[in-house]
């Protein structure tokens, strides 16, 4: 009976003390690492909360990342349109100069050539690159986004489109919430009525004294100068709505960040004052160890 009590003891003692040991453990590793939760059999639901945590911020991380491409693009886009705005505005001066019945023909001529320096420009600014195509390419990215026709003396004499340039450039800000990042240029630089023939249709009506197709161009530019306010207007609304969507995500990132925190991160303080609670229970278990040992051989003796 005798030997029967002692070998439970011993048992408890050995199952307690490799308790003791495994905190100890849990408690220096927590210390060690700075973390509570370093496997997922540490704390099995948590480490799935934990995981799903991850999983969002890193889709949030793609999120702010296309948020930076798209005002990039935006960016571009304004800046390439305020010049395209200049060019318009330009012209428009000179269409209304170019009807005043004072102007001689010399003039005109010199009207013409400033006009064809305009339609220039305009190219230049219509064949933008970026760095990864062109800024009103759309998703077209093998070449400039316009050809152009010359004719004998260099002069510019038709645009048009290379191949389909209608393609919108979208960056998703959040699950199914895409927002379309390119000028939309169709409306301006292509089809039926559009800036680069109404500069070609101005600068030879000026060579010809054409008042009537000057005037025809000079509405033309009205137009087409409210189309590119509009554009602007509107690329003005996305980049404050991106700039609003990345203040959100921000925040939403920085809540999921402390979320993540209070599921791994250990509590130092906490950690060293239960480890030491165990280290002393440990030494406790060792004492009472040896008690039970000595009194084990004492009756194993009887």
């Amino acid at each position: 009976m005798l030997r029967t009590t002692s070998l439970n003891l011993s048992r408890n003692f050995i199952r307690n003390f490799n308790q003791h040991l495994v905190r100890i453990a849990e408690y220096q590793e927590q210390v060690s690492s700075g973390k509570k939760l370093n496997r997922p059999s540490d704390n099995p639901s948590d480490a799935v909360v934990a995981l799903n945590i991850r999983s969002y911020r890193s889709k949030i991380e793609q999120y702010l990342r296309n948020i930076e491409d798209g005002q990039l693009r935006l960016n571009l886009a304004e800046n390439a349109l305020n010049d395209i705005e200049d060019v318009t505005v330009r012209a428009r001066d000179i269409a209304l100069m170019g009807v005043n019945s004072t102007v001689n023909d010399a003039d005109r001529q010199g009207m013409a050539i400033e006009v064809n320096q305009l339609l220039e420009h305009l190219l230049t600014l219509a064949n933008q690159k970026t760095t990864d195509g062109y800024l009103f390419g759309g998703t077209q990215t093998e070449a400039a986004p316009f050809d152009v026709v010359r004719n004998k003396s260099g002069e510019i004499e038709s645009v048009a489109p290379h191949g389909d340039i209608s393609g919108k450039l979208v960056r998703y800000v959040g699950p199914d919430n895409a927002v379309t990042v390119s000028a939309d240029t169709e409306n301006l630089l292509y089809g039926d009525q559009n800036l680069f023939q109404t500069l070609i249709d101005l600068r030879d009506a000026l060579r010809s004294g054409d008042q009537d197709k000057i005037n025809e161009a000079l509405g033309s530019l009205n137009e087409l100068h409210d189309r590119i306010l509009g554009e602007l207007s509107e690329i003005g609304s996305k980049s404050q709505y991106l700039q609003d969507r990345k203040n959100e995500l921000d925040m939403e990132s920085f809540e999921y960040l402390e979320r993540l925190s209070d599921l791994e991160d250990a509590d130092l303080t906490e950690s060293l004052i239960f480890l030491q609670q165990e280290e002393i229970a440990y030494q406790a278990a060792l004492a009472m160890g040896a008690e039970i040992l000595r009194n084990s051989m004492v009756n194993f003796m009887k």
